[in-house]
């Protein structure tokens, strides 16, 4: 996007906001109090209940898409895949530890 564009976006966007404005305060000049704030109030309202209808969308479908992954996936597959590109290193270290009964018997029977 041009420099232009961006500026003439942007001082399009501050008008819609003018107007906006404007017109809010016309509405609200003319509004009473009492019906301003039920009307605040019906908006609060109304605003909770489409955030927690998003919500709930988005659990949903956070929900399937995960459910989908699942039943296509192949864990065993995907794992020995992950393993694959590995290198496994195992270092271990074997103590043999004479028990106390062996100390004292001789078994050389010279």
């Amino acid at each position: 996007m041009s420099s232009t564009r961006k500026s003439d976006a942007k001082a399009e966007k501050g008008k819609d906001k003018k107007i906006l404005g404007d017109l809010l305060q016309k509405v609200i000049g003319k509004i009473d109090d009492s019906k301003l704030m039920d009307l605040l109030r019906d908006l609060i309202d109304y605003t909770k209940e489409q955030v927690s209808e998003f919500r709930s969308d988005l659990v949903s479908l956070a929900r399937d898409e995960l459910e989908e992954t699942k039943r296509t996936v192949d864990l065993r597959k995907e794992v020995m895949r992950l393993l694959s590109m590995m290198t496994i290193e195992v270092k271990m270290q074997v103590r043999l530890v004479p028990n106390e009964s062996s100390k004292t018997e001789d078994y050389d029977s010279d």
